[in-house]
């Protein structure tokens, strides 16, 4: 994967994001899908592939 992606997403999913990075779940990759899946609902799911690739990149950074 390519750390020059750019991926656009809403402000208030970007805030969500750092609450899931920041959370003591967050030990993989795997962790990080379970909890985004755990504490969202439908309204976010146009933005699935955007903040895989998003989570992606930073993980991989």
């Amino acid at each position: 994967m390519s750390n020059h992606w750019k991926v656009t997403i809403k402000a208030s999913a970007k805030g969500d994001l750092k609450k899931i990075l920041k959370s003591p779940l967050c030990k993989s990759f795997e962790e990080i899908k379970m909890y985004w899946k755990l504490t969202h609902t439908n309204q976010y799911s146009h933005l699935k592939n955007e903040l895989h690739l998003l989570l992606v990149t930073i993980l991989e950074g």
